[in-house]
């Protein structure tokens, strides 16, 4: 008797910083359900979107749930997706990134109000589970008299978002992160640094471009820095392969962020 092979553990996950749907043109929105078909990931987070690439019934239906949350209705302006046939989605929830984080309220200096939502996936095939974190943490301004106080709340958002991990999220379980979290851990760029390196900092995490047996090291927006990443706790998973998916034609000032991982046997 043919012994079956043993159940594919990879995971393919992108992160995707959009600049917009709904109000956006035909020709922007096709391209950007073009891009998600084309590296067809297992779980993706679309940053700066609504439901609405969903609600249209797009070709992405066909492939995907979604999780698009909100805190005392106030939307999140990110949309997790998942596959229908690789994950069972047990829960989510969703959080501010602030001090009181079931309410609607942002940090000091923060000129959006950022969240995090969680949610429990389990890999179908071999029941494995883990929770996908999608997150956007606030921007920067060229204005320098701004630009500390936005440095600083990023700072501030990815404190509270190690503290919900610990506080909130089943300990048991690891997790996967991504979002464009709108700071660089290039060690040379002391202008964006609050945010990616708080959360690295923690020893909790490690980043996907960083750590992947196979890079490339594009970078994921078109000023030539990667504001987006996908970090992974430490020593569950395999990174087989990280990249950046560049178009000629990108439609947004964003590229996708791809990392293929693996839950270690």
């Amino acid at each position: 008797t043919a012994v079956a092979p043993p159940a594919a553990l990879d995971i393919c996950v992108m992160s995707y910083n959009i600049a917009g749907y709904a109000e956006t043109d035909d020709t922007h929105k096709n391209a950007v359900v073009s891009m998600i078909l084309k590296t067809k990931p297992d779980v993706a987070v679309i940053n700066e979107t609504t439901d609405a690439m969903m609600a249209e019934k797009t070709p992405l239906s066909d492939t995907y749930n979604y999780v698009f949350s909100s805190v005392e209705g106030n939307n999140v302006n990110y949309l997790v997706l998942y596959k229908k046939d690789v994950f069972k989605a047990l829960s989510d929830e969703t959080y501010c990134l602030s001090a009181t984080p079931d309410t609607y309220s942002k940090v000091s200096g923060s000129y959006h109000y950022r969240m995090m939502t969680a949610i429990k996936l389990e890999h179908t095939v071999s029941g494995k589970q883990f929770y996908m974190i999608a997150t956007h943490l606030e921007n920067n301004s060229s204005n320098p008299d701004v630009f500390q106080k936005r440095n600083n709340a990023r700072k501030l958002q990815a404190k509270f978002l190690l503290g919900l991990i610990k506080d909130k999220l089943d300990a048991s379980l690891p997790v996967i992160i991504a979002g464009d979290l709108n700071s660089s851990d290039r060690t040379d760029d002391k202008f964006r640094k609050g945010g990616i390196s708080d959360i690295l900092a923690s020893g909790m995490f490690e980043n996907c471009s960083a750590v992947a047996k196979k890079t490339t090291t594009e970078f994921t927006h078109l000023s030539g820095i990667s504001l987006d990443h996908i970090v992974v706790t430490k020593g569950v998973f395999s990174v087989l392969e990280y990249k950046v998916d560049k178009s000629e034609t990108p439609p947004s000032d964003h590229h996708p962020a791809i990392a293929v991982i693996e839950f270690k046997q």
